[in-house]
């Protein structure tokens, strides 16, 4: 389901497993996720999942923030960050709300930037 209001959760939406030879990444979009949904990402996977691209509402979400915590990975890579000139939304505030829950999850939070390489 799409994050976010009423509208928005009818937009077509897909989070991504992405697979190499060894070693495995979650792209989890705008994805609101449900814990019922957990073994079906699982089952995506196919190795150790190295990182988890995540957005801040996410992370803010308890029941996401469980279903991402039991994919393991071995980092989590906030994304979503606008510019500040373009942040009328105020996502900052919610961006360093999530760094702190992430960092309570057991999973080393990773602030990309906005222009780097991040694993």
């Amino acid at each position: 389901i799409h994050d976010g209001k009423k509208e928005l959760r009818r937009e077509p939406h897909v989070s991504f497993a992405v697979n190499t030879s060894d070693e495995s990444f979650f792209l989890a979009g705008d994805a609101a996720f449900q814990e019922s949904e957990t073994d079906k990402i699982q089952g995506c996977i196919l190795h150790r999942l190295k990182a988890a691209f995540v957005n801040p509402y996410q992370m803010l979400s308890n029941e996401s923030r469980e279903v991402l915590s039991a994919l393991k990975p071995e980092k989590l890579i906030l994304a979503h960050m606008p510019f500040e000139k373009d942040d009328t939304y105020d996502v900052k505030k919610l961006y360093e709300e999530a760094m702190k829950r992430c960092l309570g999850s057991g999973t080393k939070p990773v602030d990309p930037g906005y222009v780097c390489w991040v694993i």
